[in-house]
Protein backbone atom coordinates (compact mmCIF):
# COMPACT_ATOMS: atom_id res chain seq x y z
CA UNK A 1 0.00 0.00 0.00
CA UNK A 2 1.42 3.41 -0.69
CA UNK A 3 1.58 5.70 1.60
CA UNK A 4 1.96 9.47 1.93
CA UNK A 5 3.06 12.58 4.36
CA UNK A 6 0.32 14.17 6.39
CA UNK A 7 0.13 16.15 9.65
CA UNK A 8 -2.35 14.36 11.96
CA UNK A 9 -3.99 15.33 14.93
CA UNK A 10 -3.00 12.58 17.07
CA UNK A 11 -5.10 13.93 19.83
CA UNK A 12 -5.83 17.29 21.59
CA UNK A 13 -2.64 19.30 21.25
CA UNK A 14 -0.69 17.22 19.69
CA UNK A 15 -0.15 17.46 16.10
CA UNK A 16 2.95 14.96 14.44
CA UNK A 17 3.75 15.07 10.28
CA UNK A 18 4.35 11.65 9.69
CA UNK A 19 3.79 8.81 7.05
CA UNK A 20 0.08 7.13 6.71
CA UNK A 21 -1.16 5.00 4.28
CA UNK A 22 -2.51 6.31 1.13
CA UNK A 23 -6.38 6.84 1.23
CA UNK A 24 -8.55 4.43 -0.70
CA UNK A 25 -10.89 5.70 -2.98
CA UNK A 26 -14.41 6.59 -1.22
CA UNK A 27 -16.33 5.93 -4.69
CA UNK A 28 -16.41 6.15 -8.62
CA UNK A 29 -17.42 9.72 -8.28
CA UNK A 30 -14.88 10.56 -6.13
CA UNK A 31 -11.14 12.43 -7.68
CA UNK A 32 -7.54 11.82 -6.24
CA UNK A 33 -6.64 15.63 -5.43
CA UNK A 34 -2.70 16.41 -5.38
CA UNK A 35 -2.40 19.16 -2.67
CA UNK A 36 -0.75 22.66 -3.79
CA UNK A 37 -1.38 24.96 -0.60
CA UNK A 38 -4.08 24.59 2.61
CA UNK A 39 -5.19 26.97 4.58
CA UNK A 40 -4.94 26.95 8.38
CA UNK A 41 -8.68 28.28 9.27
CA UNK A 42 -9.40 29.96 12.76
CA UNK A 43 -11.82 25.91 13.34
CA UNK A 44 -8.57 24.26 12.54
CA UNK A 45 -6.70 25.79 15.70
CA UNK A 46 -10.15 25.33 18.11
CA UNK A 47 -10.19 21.67 16.36
CA UNK A 48 -6.80 20.67 16.96
CA UNK A 49 -5.99 23.01 20.41
CA UNK A 50 -9.33 23.36 21.90
CA UNK A 51 -10.82 19.76 21.91
CA UNK A 52 -12.84 20.55 19.20
CA UNK A 53 -12.31 17.50 16.71
CA UNK A 54 -14.99 14.64 16.10
CA UNK A 55 -12.46 12.27 16.04
CA UNK A 56 -8.59 11.08 16.72
CA UNK A 57 -6.68 10.90 14.36
CA UNK A 58 -7.78 13.15 12.30
CA UNK A 59 -5.60 15.52 9.29
CA UNK A 60 -7.38 18.49 9.37
CA UNK A 61 -7.22 21.12 6.74
CA UNK A 62 -10.38 22.26 4.21
CA UNK A 63 -9.06 25.51 2.90
CA UNK A 64 -7.06 24.16 -0.14
CA UNK A 65 -5.95 23.85 -3.81
CA UNK A 66 -4.37 21.13 -5.62
CA UNK A 67 -4.14 19.49 -8.97
CA UNK A 68 -6.59 16.60 -10.19
CA UNK A 69 -4.10 13.81 -9.88
CA UNK A 70 -6.63 10.84 -10.54
CA UNK A 71 -10.33 12.16 -12.09
CA UNK A 72 -13.85 10.30 -11.32
CA UNK A 73 -15.38 7.60 -13.14
CA UNK A 74 -17.25 9.77 -15.57
CA UNK A 75 -16.36 12.67 -13.97
CA UNK A 76 -16.08 16.22 -15.67
CA UNK A 77 -13.33 17.27 -14.04
CA UNK A 78 -9.61 15.81 -16.14
CA UNK A 79 -6.42 14.76 -14.85
CA UNK A 80 -4.45 17.51 -14.41
CA UNK A 81 -6.65 20.39 -13.98
CA UNK A 82 -6.23 23.10 -11.22
CA UNK A 83 -9.05 23.30 -9.07
CA UNK A 84 -10.47 24.37 -5.77
CA UNK A 85 -12.74 22.04 -3.42
CA UNK A 86 -15.99 22.93 -1.73
CA UNK A 87 -15.50 20.94 1.53
CA UNK A 88 -18.84 20.13 2.46
CA UNK A 89 -20.22 16.36 1.14
CA UNK A 90 -24.22 16.76 1.22
CA UNK A 91 -26.18 13.17 1.74
CA UNK A 92 -28.17 14.59 -0.70
CA UNK A 93 -31.07 12.56 0.89
CA UNK A 94 -32.64 14.60 3.75
CA UNK A 95 -34.99 17.40 3.02
CA UNK A 96 -33.15 20.27 2.76
CA UNK A 97 -30.52 18.79 0.38
CA UNK A 98 -33.57 17.74 -1.97
CA UNK A 99 -34.26 21.28 -1.92
CA UNK A 100 -31.17 22.57 -2.88
CA UNK A 101 -29.92 23.74 0.49
CA UNK A 102 -26.74 21.47 0.76
CA UNK A 103 -25.37 23.72 3.76
CA UNK A 104 -28.36 23.07 5.68
CA UNK A 105 -27.62 18.93 5.29
CA UNK A 106 -28.45 17.36 8.42
CA UNK A 107 -26.20 14.44 7.57
CA UNK A 108 -22.92 15.91 5.97
CA UNK A 109 -19.45 14.65 5.34
CA UNK A 110 -16.76 17.64 5.56
CA UNK A 111 -13.30 17.24 4.64
CA UNK A 112 -10.90 18.34 7.65
CA UNK A 113 -13.32 18.09 10.20
CA UNK A 114 -15.70 14.52 10.08
CA UNK A 115 -13.02 12.92 6.97
CA UNK A 116 -9.45 13.73 6.55
CA UNK A 117 -8.81 17.14 4.76
CA UNK A 118 -5.82 18.77 3.31
CA UNK A 119 -2.79 19.04 5.46
CA UNK A 120 -1.51 16.05 3.86
CA UNK A 121 -0.05 15.64 0.35
CA UNK A 122 -3.49 14.00 -1.12
CA UNK A 123 -7.12 13.80 -0.37
CA UNK A 124 -10.24 12.04 -1.98
CA UNK A 125 -13.33 14.73 -3.12
CA UNK A 126 -15.96 14.36 -5.06
CA UNK A 127 -15.95 15.41 -8.59
CA UNK A 128 -18.81 17.46 -8.02
CA UNK A 129 -17.07 19.09 -5.35
CA UNK A 130 -13.95 20.52 -7.74
CA UNK A 131 -14.30 24.14 -8.92
CA UNK A 132 -11.80 24.50 -12.11
CA UNK A 133 -9.75 27.53 -11.65
CA UNK A 134 -9.81 29.99 -14.04
CA UNK A 135 -5.83 30.63 -16.16
CA UNK A 136 -5.41 33.98 -14.34
CA UNK A 137 -6.22 32.65 -10.35
CA UNK A 138 -2.89 31.21 -9.25
CA UNK A 139 -3.23 28.12 -6.50
CA UNK A 140 -2.01 30.32 -4.27
CA UNK A 141 -4.96 32.70 -4.35
CA UNK A 142 -7.06 29.76 -5.11
CA UNK A 143 -6.52 28.15 -1.60
CA UNK A 144 -8.71 31.46 -0.13
CA UNK A 145 -11.80 30.52 -2.23
CA UNK A 146 -13.61 29.07 1.11
CA UNK A 147 -13.35 31.60 3.29
CA UNK A 148 -13.86 34.46 0.71
CA UNK A 149 -16.82 32.88 -0.09
CA UNK A 150 -18.10 33.10 3.47
CA UNK A 151 -17.43 36.45 3.28
CA UNK A 152 -19.26 37.18 0.29
CA UNK A 153 -22.08 35.23 1.92
CA UNK A 154 -22.42 37.83 4.41
CA UNK A 155 -21.74 40.94 1.96
CA UNK A 156 -24.79 39.28 -0.07
CA UNK A 157 -27.15 39.87 2.58
CA UNK A 158 -26.50 43.58 2.45
CA UNK A 159 -28.27 45.90 0.19
CA UNK A 160 -25.45 47.81 -0.88
CA UNK A 161 -26.01 50.69 -3.67
CA UNK A 162 -23.47 52.25 -5.53
CA UNK A 163 -21.80 55.05 -3.73
CA UNK A 164 -22.89 53.73 -0.40
CA UNK A 165 -20.10 53.83 2.53
CA UNK A 166 -19.87 50.88 4.90
CA UNK A 167 -17.78 49.48 7.81
CA UNK A 168 -16.05 46.40 8.81
CA UNK A 169 -16.12 45.62 12.56
CA UNK A 170 -13.16 43.05 13.05
CA UNK A 171 -10.48 43.22 10.57
CA UNK A 172 -8.99 39.44 10.25
CA UNK A 173 -8.99 37.44 7.28
CA UNK A 174 -12.82 37.36 6.59
CA UNK A 175 -12.91 41.02 7.88
CA UNK A 176 -11.00 42.33 5.41
CA UNK A 177 -12.23 39.79 2.50
CA UNK A 178 -15.49 41.03 3.31
CA UNK A 179 -14.52 44.90 3.08
CA UNK A 180 -12.83 44.33 -0.56
CA UNK A 181 -16.31 42.45 -1.32
CA UNK A 182 -18.40 45.66 -0.40
CA UNK A 183 -15.71 47.66 -2.43
CA UNK A 184 -16.73 45.06 -5.55
CA UNK A 185 -20.58 45.49 -4.93
CA UNK A 186 -20.23 49.62 -5.06
CA UNK A 187 -18.90 51.09 -1.85
CA UNK A 188 -17.56 53.93 -2.78
CA UNK A 189 -15.70 53.60 0.92
CA UNK A 190 -15.05 50.95 3.03
CA UNK A 191 -13.73 51.65 6.94
CA UNK A 192 -12.39 48.76 8.61
CA UNK A 193 -11.89 48.52 12.29
CA UNK A 194 -10.28 47.07 14.73
CA UNK A 195 -8.00 47.31 17.54
CA UNK A 196 -5.30 45.04 16.39
CA UNK A 197 -2.40 47.66 15.06
CA UNK A 198 -1.25 44.38 12.15
CA UNK A 199 -4.80 43.83 11.00
CA UNK A 200 -5.44 47.20 10.23
CA UNK A 201 -1.87 47.60 8.41
CA UNK A 202 -3.15 44.84 6.32
CA UNK A 203 -6.26 46.30 5.47
CA UNK A 204 -4.36 49.55 5.10
CA UNK A 205 -2.59 48.17 2.32
CA UNK A 206 -5.57 48.05 -0.04
CA UNK A 207 -5.88 51.64 -1.49
CA UNK A 208 -9.26 51.64 -1.53
CA UNK A 209 -9.82 50.61 2.49
CA UNK A 210 -9.57 52.90 4.98
CA UNK A 211 -8.09 52.10 8.37
CA UNK A 212 -6.78 53.69 11.79
CA UNK A 213 -6.35 53.15 15.13
CA UNK A 214 -6.16 55.36 18.01
CA UNK A 215 -3.35 54.40 20.30
CA UNK A 216 -4.18 52.83 23.67
CA UNK A 217 -8.29 53.18 23.07
CA UNK A 218 -10.53 51.14 21.15
CA UNK A 219 -12.23 53.51 19.01
CA UNK A 220 -11.45 54.65 15.45
CA UNK A 221 -12.37 57.92 13.50
CA UNK A 222 -12.34 58.13 9.50
CA UNK A 223 -10.38 60.86 8.61
CA UNK A 224 -12.26 62.23 5.89
CA UNK A 225 -15.33 64.42 5.53
CA UNK A 226 -16.15 64.66 9.46
CA UNK A 227 -19.91 65.51 9.01
CA UNK A 228 -20.76 62.34 7.76
CA UNK A 229 -22.29 59.91 10.58
CA UNK A 230 -20.76 57.07 9.33
CA UNK A 231 -16.96 58.78 9.37
CA UNK A 232 -17.24 60.88 12.20
CA UNK A 233 -16.29 58.19 14.57
CA UNK A 234 -17.03 54.58 15.26
CA UNK A 235 -16.64 53.26 18.43
CA UNK A 236 -15.97 49.48 18.90
CA UNK A 237 -15.25 46.56 22.01
CA UNK A 238 -13.04 43.84 21.02
CA UNK A 239 -14.09 42.41 17.54
CA UNK A 240 -13.70 38.78 17.75
CA UNK A 241 -15.72 37.88 14.81
CA UNK A 242 -15.79 40.45 12.02
CA UNK A 243 -19.60 42.21 11.34
CA UNK A 244 -20.13 44.24 8.08
CA UNK A 245 -22.74 47.18 7.44
CA UNK A 246 -23.42 49.77 4.90
CA UNK A 247 -25.41 52.45 4.08
CA UNK A 248 -25.87 56.04 2.93
CA UNK A 249 -26.73 58.55 6.18
CA UNK A 250 -30.62 58.67 4.94
CA UNK A 251 -31.15 54.79 5.78
CA UNK A 252 -29.90 52.74 8.97
CA UNK A 253 -27.05 50.29 8.56
CA UNK A 254 -27.93 46.66 8.19
CA UNK A 255 -25.53 44.14 9.84
CA UNK A 256 -24.30 40.64 9.60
Amino acid sequence: MRAMKALVLERDKELRFTDVPDLVRPGPGWARIRIALSGICNSDIHRGFGGGAYRYPLVMGHEFSGLVEEPAAGGKVPRGARVTVFPLIPCRRCVPCQTGDFAQCTDYDYLGSRRDGAFAEAVWAPDENLFVLPEATSLRDAALTEPCAVALHGVSKLAIRPGDAGAVFGAGPIGNMAAQWMRLRGCAEVFVVDIDGTKLDLAAADQHLYAAKEAGRNRVQGERRAADPLRRKVSTGRPDRGTTGAARPSRPAPKV
